[in-house]
């Protein structure tokens, strides 16, 4: 994209540097909110409980602050280590899509197990998380076969100026037969396995955990849920309210007094 912008509007002045002041400007925003939350990450889960661990109380907050931005410093050194070993990566793109689809896809099919069902439990959902991250690992790093490219021979171009409207330009393919099936998909597909693996197992999974351990049907806040599950699971406790209001009036039992409350709740 520079490139593209010095080739072509480099003759006007100063609108190259605007250009690419605005993708680095856009670029250290994104880069300095992950190094933050990284950092903050760190302190939350790991420092802290290990400094009340070891020392019996918690962190001061003057020590948290200058811990914070000597993490957030040194994980700004582990990106540019590793922007200088791009260049032995290979196709960097590919790897980075790559390693987004393995850990987004997993991740998108779990939230979308808490927002869009109310079967879904915690067991099942880890369940299926992990069973989600695996395949989608096994289909990312397996051996795959190598990519296709454009010949790169001038043979039999005996008019350099030919125009190529009455030739077809083909990839030379090798065979990919002997490759399993997972492994010919296309890198951009490993969200797509991972959310919909992530989804199908940890939905049977919750089922059968809940038949196994013959667990009662929960009450959930509708609040936790998307709009349309949150609409009808007002409307069945509206509806549970009035059948328990009916049962209260002619004398109910004290457990369904105690159902009556929880609905209230909520």
């Amino acid at each position: 994209m520079p490139y593209y912008v010095v080739d072509t509007m480099g003759h006007i002045p100063g609108l190259s540097g605007v250009f690419v002041a605005g993708i680095f400007s856009a670029s250290l925003s994104t880069v300095s909110a992950a190094v933050n939350s990284l950092a903050a990450i760190t302190i939350e889960d790991y420092l802290k409980p290990l400094y009340r661990a070891v020392f019996k109380t918690h962190l001061p907050e003057t020590r948290e602050s200058m811990i914070t931005k000597i993490t957030s410093l040194a994980y700004g050194f582990v990106c540019l280590a590793v922007a200088f070993m791009a260049k032995y990566l290979g196709n960097v793109l590919q790897a980075s899509l790559t390693i987004f689809g393995v850990i987004g896809g997993p991740l998108l099919g779990l939230f979308s197990l808490g927002m869009f069902t109310t079967t879904a439990n915690e067991e099942g959902a880890v369940f299926g998380l992990t069973t989600g991250i695996v395949l989608s690992l096994w289909m990312a790093f397996g051996k795959h076969p190598p990519p296709d490219t454009l010949p790169r021979t001038t043979q039999g171009c005996d008019i350099l100026n030919r125009a190529y409207s009455n030739h077809s330009t083909h990839l030379h393919s090798g065979d990919q037969s002997d490759y399993f099936w997972l492994y010919r998909v296309s890198y951009l597909y490993n969200g797509v396995l991972g959310l919909v693996s992530t989804v199908l197992v940890g939905y049977i999974a919750s089922i059968l955990i809940d038949k196994c351990l013959r667990r009662q049907k929960r009450i959930y806040d509708p609040n936790l849920f998307v709009p349309p599950l949150e609409k009808w699971m007002r409307k069945k406790l509206l509806e549970k309210q009035g059948n328990l209001n009916m049962t209260e009036s002619s004398g109910s039992s004290d457990d369904l007094k105690n159902g009556l409350r929880t609905i209230r709740q909520y």
